[in-house]
C-alpha cells in the first residue's frame, strides 16, 4: 500500500497509509486525517488524494508557508511517484509505493563485518534515525571508528544519496574546530548508508543528567559556553545543523584521568569539575528544512527543566535564572528566534543577567585543546 513517511522537527518519523478512493487533508488542526503540529504547518495545509486507479495527487490548500514537490512549489494538483519528496512548511516527507517495488534493506548488526572493511564490535545505541556501532577499521590504521548506518527513509528524506553526500563534501571542507567531530566517509553498501567518524571515548551528555539531575547553574552556563564556541563557529562557515539534544553531545575525560574515575569526579561542585571535552556532529545527513535543538533547549535540559521537543517553548520559568534571565532565554529559545548575535554573546548575557558574568566559564577563555564538540 502506498505512504507517507513524515519527518517531524523532534525526529519523530510518522507513517501514513494512504487507501484507495479516499482524500486525507494535512494540518495542524487535530481533526485532520494527517494531524501535524508544528509551527510551520497551516491549520489547513494540504490534501492527499488516492484514486480508484491508484494514482496519487498532492495539493497545496492555500497554506501559508507552501507546500513543495521534489523542491518546486505545488500550484495545482501534481502526481506522486514512487520516492517523491514532499514538504509542508518545514515537515519533510517521502512518498513511497508498494512495498515490493523496493528490496529490503540487510539489518546490520553487531560482529558483521560491514563495507569489507569495518569489524562492528559494539552498539552504542539506536534511534529512529540510525544505530551507531564501535568498529575496527582493519583496512587503515585509523583502528577504532564510530560508524553509523541510517534508516533508508533518512537519506531518502534529506534529499537523496547524491545531495547528502554534497553536504557531507562541504563538511569536509570547512575549516576544523577542535570541538567538531572528524568525520571520515559517507558511502553505501548493500543499500545501507553510512556514515564513518572518529573514534570519541566519552559517554552521551544524558547520561551526566542521570547520574546527577539537575547541574548548578554555574556549570550549566560552563557546558553551554562551550557549545555555543561551536554552533557560533559552525553558522560562520555554514555548516549543517548541530543537534543538541543531550543524547548526541558527547562529554568525554581529559588524559589525566580514567572514564570511570572522572565521572566519579562530576558528582562535585562544577568549580571542581576536571578537564572535558564536548563532542557534536553536523547533521548533514537532514534536509536544510530540519529545526535544530536549540541551545536554549539544551540549557533547560541541565537545569532540570527537560522541554518535551526543539519546537517547544521553554517552561513557564526558571527560578534561578530570574525575571531578566528568563526573558532571555525566551527570545532565544526557539529555532527560529530572530534574537541578534551568536549564542556565546546569549551565554553571556544570560550570565550576567544572573550576576556570573565573572565566573571563569567563559567560551573564550578555555584552551581549545580541552574544550571540544562532537555528535
Amino acid at each position: 500500500m502506498p505512504k507517507l513517511i513524515l519527518q517531524l522537527s523532534d525526529g519523530e518519523e510518522r507513517i501514513v497509509p494512504l487507501h484507495t478512493g479516499e482524500a486525507f487533508t494535512l494540518g495542524r488542526d487535530d481533526r485532520h486525517a494527517i494531524a501535524v503540529n508544528e509551527r510551520t504547518v497551516s491549520r489547513r495545509h494540504a490534501r492527499l488524494t488516492r484514486r480508484e486507479d491508484g494514482a496519487c495527487f498532492v495539493e497545496d490548500l492555500q497554506s501559508a508557508n507552501g507546500t513543495t514537490l521534489n523542491g518546486a512549489p505545488v500550484a495545482r494538483p501534481e502526481p506522486l511517484q514512487d520516492g517523491d519528496r514532499l514538504g509542508f512548511g518545514k515537515v519533510a516527507a517521502i512518498y513511497l509505493t508498494e512495498e515490493a517495488t523496493r528490496p529490503p534493506v540487510p539489518k546490520v548488526d553487531v560482529g558483521d563485518f560491514f563495507a569489507g572493511r569495518y569489524q562492528l564490535e559494539k552498539s552504542l545505541g539506536e534511534t529512529d534515525e540510525y544505530e551507531t556501532f564501535r568498529a575496527t577499521d582493519t583496512s587503515a590504521a585509523a583502528g577504532l571508528v564510530a560508524v553509523t548506518v541510517f534508516l533508508p527513509a533518512i537519506i531518502a528524506g534529506g534529499g537523496g544519496f547524491d545531495d547528502v553526500r554534497q553536504r557531507f563534501a562541504r563538511v569536509r571542507a570547512a575549516p576544523p574546530h577542535p570541538g567538531l567531530v572528524r568525520l571520515l566517509d559517507f558511502s553505501r553498501w548493500r543499500g545501507s548508508e553510512y556514515l564513518t567518524a572518529e573514534w570519541i571515548e566519552g559517554r552521551p551528555l544524558l547520561d551526566l543528567l542521570r547520574r546527577r539531575g539537575a547541574v548548578p547553574l554555574s556549570g550549566a552556563l560552563r557546558l553551554a559556553s562551550q557549545v555555543a564556541a561551536v554552533t557560533d563557529h559552525a553558522r560562520a562557515h555554514g555548516l549543517p545543523t548541530l543537534d543538541l539534544a543531550p543524547r548526541a553531545v558527547l562529554i568525554a575525560p581529559g588524559e589525566s584521568l580514567s572514564p570511570a574515575a572522572w565521572e566519579q569526579t562530576l558528582d562535585a561542585p562544577p568549580e571542581h569539575w576536571p578537564t572535558f571535552t564536548l563532542k557534536i556532529t553536523p547533521r548533514f545527513f537532514a534536509p536544510a528544512v530540519k529545526m535544530p535543538w536549540p541551545l536554549g533547549a539544551l540549557l533547560c535540559d541541565l537545569l532540570g527543566y527537560p522541554p518535551t521537543g526543539p519546537g517547544t517553548s521553554p517552561p513557564a520559568r526558571i527560578a534561578c535564572l530570574g525575571e531578566r534571565g528568563n526573558a532571555i532565554l525566551m527570545r532565544r529559545f526557539a529555532p527560529w528566534s530572530r534574537a541578534t548575535g551568536g549564542d556565546s554573546c546569549f551565554v553571556a548575557e544570560l550570565a550576567e543577567a544572573v550576576g556570573l558574568s565573572a565566573v571563569t566559564f567563559s567560551a573564550h577563555s578555555l584552551d581549545s585543546r580541552e574544550t571540544r564538540f562532537g555528535a
